[in-house]
């Protein structure tokens, strides 16, 4: 069994920071993917065997992708990266809304790994090196001015929803779902 993840690019509409993300997980070449069980089914195509056996959790709030790579590598599946076959995919969400998707997607991974356990001066941490590193990188694009505001947003919502959804209840109600899916 084999699922096969395809690169992704937010193009030139996309915030700077979710840019660097992309970048992160999703590389120019082969060798440099980060392994393990990473996918993000915007742009993946796996046998229908694998889809018929394994499925999507759909109690999970987020990331039933890397859910289900999870389940198919532990089942003796592979997952292939091809940097080759890109598209473009955009979040085009408010702060708020990206605050939201980062809790709810905190909530799934507490589901799916209950030993990762995220403290407030993770938050903290996490917060400054990766506002550092964007930062970093707009000054050596010379994207600086532009990208600083969308870098400090951006990325105090992503971890700030994060430790937020770590630390709310581990099974999600159904006015939860709602709120995270259906925001008014």
């Amino acid at each position: 069994m084999r699922l096969c993840l395809w690169s992704t690019d937010g193009g030139d509409e996309s915030i700077f920071s979710e840019k660097q993300i992309f970048a992160k997980y999703f590389p120019a070449r082969e060798e440099d993917a980060i392994g393990g069980y990473y996918c993000n089914n915007a742009n993946s195509a796996i046998s229908r065997s694998a889809w018929e056996r394994l499925k999507f959790d759909e109690e999970l709030t987020g990331l039933e992708d890397m859910d289900m790579a999870r389940r198919l590598c532990e089942s003796g599946g592979k997952i292939s990266y091809v940097p080759s076959a890109s598209v473009y995919h955009l979040h085009s969400e408010t702060w708020t809304q990206i605050g939201r998707r980062f809790e709810r997607e905190a909530v799934a991974l507490r589901e799916i790994h209950p030993d990762v356990i995220l403290v407030f001066r993770d938050f903290i941490r996490s917060s400054a090196a990766a506002v550092l590193g964007d930062l970093e990188t707009a000054v050596r694009t010379r994207t600086f001015r532009g990208a600083f505001r969308s870098v400090m947003m951006y990325r105090f919502f992503q971890f700030w929803g994060s430790y937020k959804g770590h630390h709310s209840g581990r099974k999600v109600s159904f006015a939860r779902k709602e709120k995270y899916y259906y925001p008014r």
